[in-house]
């Protein structure tokens, strides 16, 4: 194209982004995304950084992992278009979310690299906000991979560092992953102790996947000690917030988690069942 060609064109991708953002309240689903990449394309790099990291967040609570990797593929080369400094901590804002969606495709070797540049990054430039949420991706890597007593030092980390900013989302959050970690090394009294406060405060500011990994964890810890009623309300109770969020990723795992108490109480045919629908849920993701 010509030059005033390309600028006609960038100049309707800009109204196209003005346009979403009257319209539409902040937060409303799938808008994000679509304002990010119209600014991409009417050459506003600054502009598109912000909605197009919110777009591949919004992606990552919606199960929706390839579009929200295309989104960081994009949030990266506007940062390149800036250019962005190296010490801008926006690229640490991209190596975490990059680490999350790894983790939850089940890629934690990859996963790790990146939580660990985010990390590096936030102490060599000092990003203060930055650094608990690398220090948060870094402990779910470790933990998925086994490596709890990590896990354990880096959520503890976290959360101190989410305190003393005053995050109490992210302080919820680290420690509904202190309470997983204890679980998953057989400590039930700490880790019942963690994830009842972590879901406390996560009820409370209403995050619904932070909470969801709560409930899940609880449920789980109260189904080892044996308490099969107390576990299937908690399951019950996040099959029906993750129904109506549409978070797929813990939808599957709420139902797989009531085919695990199925299979507890010997009702196999109904454990199976659950099992398959849970499967055809993470397929389809």
């Amino acid at each position: 194209r010509n030059a005033e060609e390309q600028h006609r064109i960038e100049r309707l991708h800009a109204a196209c982004a003005q346009m979403l953002v009257a319209r539409y309240a902040p937060g409303t689903p799938g808008v994000a995304a679509r304002t990010g990449r119209h600014w991409l394309l009417a050459g506003e790099a600054d502009l598109a950084l912000e909605p197009l990291r919110r777009g591949a967040n919004e992606c990552l609570g919606g199960s929706e992992y390839s579009l929200a990797h295309e989104l960081l593929d994009e949030h990266i080369r506007a940062l390149g278009a800036m250019p962005a400094t190296p010490s801008d901590p926006r690229w640490g804002q991209n190596w975490v979310l990059r680490a999350r969606l790894l983790t939850l495709r089940g890629r934690f070797e990859d996963a790790t690299g990146w939580s660990e540049r985010a990390i590096a990054g936030a102490e060599q430039h000092g990003w203060r906000k930055g650094l608990p949420d690398a220090l948060f991706a870094r402990a779910r890597a470790a933990s998925e991979c086994g490596d709890h007593a990590l896990a354990q030092q880096r959520f503890a980390r976290a959360q101190q560092l989410y305190e003393d900013q005053q995050d109490e989302r992210g302080a919820g959050r680290a420690l509904v992953g202190r309470g997983d970690a204890a679980f998953r090394t057989g400590d039930l009294s700490n880790a019942r102790g963690y994830l009842e406060r972590g879901k406390n405060i996560l009820e409370i500011v209403v995050d619904p996947t932070g909470e969801g990994h709560a409930l899940l964890a609880l449920g789980h810890t109260a189904l080892t000690e044996g308490r099969a009623d107390e576990a299937q309300g908690f399951f019950h109770r996040l099959l029906e917030m993750q129904e109506e969020v549409g978070n797929r990723f813990l939808l599957a795992r709420a139902i797989g988690a009531l085919g695990e108490l199925a299979r507890a109480r010997g009702k196999l045919d109904d454990a199976e069942e659950q099992y398959r629908r849970a499967l055809e849920i993470h397929e389809s993701i």
